[in-house]
């Protein structure tokens, strides 16, 4: 782009951006898709694009749509008419463009196109099409738009070619086609399978074999003119839908059928690779679940500069805002207990991850709250059972560990805690599940003392399923509730508690018109709503109710999300801003759940429905909302009226 060299990815979250390279500079303003292709339009650059809309080629000079195509089409490039042509198929028939013109140059009708591969076989252009599950690949005469040769099949009926590539490799040319198995091979011109040049498959590994992988992404690049093969390593959790695991890319000489060299770095499963020339240097480029981009020297097997700004590798349980030096920045929290700070200007790093020392009998992280001490920015960390953790965000330090008193039998854990500033010093107040029912705790930050203890539930009814701990106008409230799924007299009881153990209020929530009393219940929030103070609950259905907090009445009518059926609705995170109550919501049935950000104030959404949204961090800090987006992404918005 503008004779530079330049990256293009693009992410689950649906953003599409644009690197310099070296360097990973931002080179253009971001488009929206889950994918993208580079696409030359022969008097510029141009990409493809596809998302929700369907695929759109965009010319990157003047940010304009060219072309538009079918969400379901399937795409790939090769040399047709003496030009870098895209194919394009609907399921059945290819369609041959010349990108500069838009012009339609061939129309080839098929038996199936639902995977492709470009290349030539005895001076003959020819195209291998994919015709679908349980169904052969057949080669075709792009000139003639016959089938040419006899069809041949993956390994397995499941195997469905994940990409190919056509290609002259030791005197041959094969076809190399991915699916779950690992890399099957053909050769084209002999009509003959060759088996499986790398094997992939969990099921048949063999012990003794180390060279078997599992492969998420392929490319092929060339060293001193011979042809590499790159896998990226596709690596999980079983434990976990968000933790990650640190994976390679693996070169391959598919000549020899041998590892040639191994690329590491990354904190998470490999998930795109792409080849190209640097310099002059073959270089590849691959793009992970621990959301960055690297560079890299394929003769020299190693990393070229630092990688792309990252978000959080592994699951961001919890967000805050901070600010460091006149400057907004967000706080997360993963599961691992690991805290790092992020610019939202520039969406980089802003200081060194925080990391504890490992402590194997300590759970995933329960909550996070950040304030001033001293003049210095920190933040406040939970995890469980009860391990609570001050950090300097300035200097990426830890400051202190505040002890929490327990004794045999309290198993309960750290359910949640809040800082509170106060003019002799910021406050931590926080819930912990003891053998004698949930207890609320108080420390002075400055001297790290516990100074007030008192317990939820004195009379030892066992009637508490969940609490919450808030801030309204500066002070800190305890939220003791019976979800109404337990089997309780004191069934959809709340109470709400100040931070020094005296109660403001106690009150059961009726059920709404048509609920049963038994539907789950669940208290996310108290706070502001408009000008009065508000308990944001939900019960059983896809709405939000916003009750009075001394009487437990609904002061507006349910908020209706948008679910359907018997769909229920959770609020992933709740944050006050400009005086509009924001939340990040969850609305469906069992497994088959989309994630929204609402302003709850106004009843009308801010963003689009998204899927795959694993965890919870949501917060605000003016002018600015950060949310959990699909996977391991963090959103980033900014409002457009927010004071």
């Amino acid at each position: 782009m503008n004779g530079r060299p330049i990256a293009v990815s693009a992410g689950a979250e649906g953003t599409v951006r644009f690197w310099k390279l070296p360097g990973f500079q931002p080179a253009a303003e971001p488009l929206n898709g889950t994918s993208a292709m580079f696409v030359e339009l022969g008097d510029g650059p141009g990409v493809l694009t596809k998302g929700e809309y369907g695929a759109r080629l965009w010319d990157l000079s003047t940010r304009k749509v060219v072309k538009r195509f079918l969400e379901n089409t399937v795409f790939t490039l090769g040399d047709y008419g003496g030009v870098r042509a895209l194919f394009a198929s609907d399921g059945e028939t290819v369609r041959v463009w010349n990108p500069a013109t838009r012009a339609l140059m061939r129309t080839l009708r098929t038996s199936g196109a639902y995977a492709m591969a470009v290349g030539r076989l005895r001076g003959r252009q020819i195209l291998v099409a994919y015709e679908g599950e349980d169904s052969p690949l057949r080669i075709w005469d792009l000139a003639s738009g016959r089938k040419i040769g006899r069809e041949f099949y993956m390994d397995d009926e499941y195997a469905t070619p994940e990409w190919m590539t056509i290609a002259e490799i030791g005197g041959r040319t094969l076809l190399l086609a991915r699916s779950y198995l690992g890399i099957h091979q053909w050769d084209l011109a002999a009509q003959k399978d060759m088996g499986m040049l790398v094997s992939g498959n969990l099921e048949s590994r063999e012990d003794d074999n180390e060279d078997q992988e599992d492969y998420s992404t392929s490319a092929l690049t060339t060293d001193r003119g011979r042809q590499v093969l790159a896998l990226g390593q596709f690596t999980s959790d079983h434990q976990s839908l968000t933790k990650s695991v640190p994976a390679s890319t693996f070169l391959w000489d598919p000549v020899r059928g041998r590892r040639l060299g191994t690329l590491k770095g990354h904190q998470g499963a490999v998930t795109a690779l792409a080849s190209g020339t640097l310099d002059g240097k073959p270089v590849l480029l691959s793009g992970s679940r621990d959301n960055t981009i690297r560079l890299w020297d394929v003769r020299a097997r190693r990393q070229i500069g630092d990688p792309s700004p990252a978000g959080p590798i592994d699951g961001a349980e919890a967000a805050a805002f901070a600010t460091i030096d006149g400057r907004p920045i967000v706080v997360t929290g993963e599961e691992n207990g690991t805290v790092r700070t992020w610019d939202p200007a520039t969406r980089r790093p802003a200081g060194k991850p925080m990391r504890g020392a490992p402590t194997s009998d300590l759970g995933g992280l329960t909550s996070l709250a950040a304030t001033d001490l001293d003049g210095d920015p920190v933040a406040v960390i939970g995890r469980w059972p009860t391990d609570i953790r001050v950090w300097n965000l300035k200097t990426s330090t830890l400051l202190e560990t505040l002890p929490v008193p327990s004794k045999p039998g309290d198993d309960g854990g750290l359910w949640q805690l809040v800082t509170v500033r106060q003019a002799a010093g910021p406050l931590v107040v926080a819930t912990v599940g003891t053998a004698g029912g949930p207890r609320t705790f108080t420390w002075d930050l400055r001297t790290r003392r516990l100074t007030a203890r008192f317990d939820l539930d004195p009379r030892g009814e066992n009637w508490i399923s969940d609490t919450l701990v808030s801030l309204v106008d500066g002070q800190a409230y305890v939220v003791a509730y019976n979800g109404g799924y337990r089997s309780h007299r004191l069934s959809r009881r709340v109470e709400i508690w100040d931070a020094t153990g005296r109660r403001i209020s106690a009150f059961t929530v009726s059920p709404l018109s048509g609920e049963k009393p038994d539907e789950e219940f669940q208290v996310y929030h108290m706070g502001r709503f408009g000008c009065r103070v508000a308990v944001l609950a939900t019960s059983g259905s896809d709405s939000v109710r916003v009750l009075d907090p001394a009487t437990g009445r609904d002061l507006t009518p349910p908020i209706d999300l948008g679910g359907e059926g018997s769909a229920s609705a959770r609020l992933l995170g709740v944050a006050e801003m400009g005086g509009h109550t924001i939340a990040l919501t969850e609305v469906g049935v069992d497994d088959s759940r989309t994630s929204r950000v609402w302003d709850l104030t106004t009843r009308k959404p801010l963003s689009a429905p998204m899927k795959e949204v694993y965890w919870r961090a949501f917060a605000a800090g003016a002018p600015y909302l950060v949310s959990a987006g699909p996977e391991e992404q963090l959103l980033l918005w900014r409002l457009a009226n927010a004071p």
